[in-house]
């Protein structure tokens, strides 16, 4: 690598995918494009500006653009940091799967689609809060133990790389109904 070659820096700002016979700029900084420069990427942008527009006006409109870019990336950035409580991860599911299929929870999990009694709906126990529920989540928020053996095969399968089964995530009871 030379020495020359190390010393460019990427141009972000440059977003023109068409080139056409504009050649890209060589340096981020507006002030230093050239006319067909702007242009170009105030129609790569969408920014419909007048011919007539002065140099500072596409300026202006290219960085308040950009900052407006940014503007709405951090937020949707920010909406990934969510409580671990409210997000499922990878492991979740496994986890979830290997307390639902034991023998302690399969039979039940099996009959809850029968047919409500009377009695079951008139006390409300028909939804996340069932008595069946909370103790799949207690079970789940502190088991540790492997039902037919779940998670040794997903350690040995390829398609569960990078999943540990052990690692739980404190989910509530509702947040588990919804998986």
């Amino acid at each position: 690598m030379t020495e020359n070659a190390a010393s460019v820096e990427r141009v972000f700002n440059w977003t023109v995918t068409n080139l056409g016979k504009v050649a890209p700029p060589t340096c981020n900084d507006y002030g230093s494009w050239t006319v067909a420069h702007w242009r170009k990427g105030c129609t790569e942008r969408k920014l419909r500006l007048a011919r007539a527009t002065s140099k500072q006006d596409q300026i202006r409109h290219l960085r308040s653009y950009d900052a407006t870019k940014r503007a709405v990336q951090g937020s949707i950035d920010s909406e990934n940091l969510l409580d671990p409580s409210m997000r499922n991860t990878k492991h979740c599911f496994i986890g979830l799967s290997n307390v639902l299929f034991s023998d302690q929870f399969a039979g039940r999990l099996a009959h809850s689609d029968d047919t409500l009694t009377r009695d079951q709906i008139e006390v409300g126990a028909v939804n996340a809060k069932t008595v069946l529920w909370k103790e799949v989540g207690v079970e789940h928020r502190t088991n540790q133990m492997d039902y037919n053996n779940l998670f040794e095969a997903a350690a040995s399968d390829p398609r569960f790389s990078g999943i540990n089964p052990s690692c739980i995530v404190q989910h509530d009871d509702g947040r588990l109904f919804g998986m």
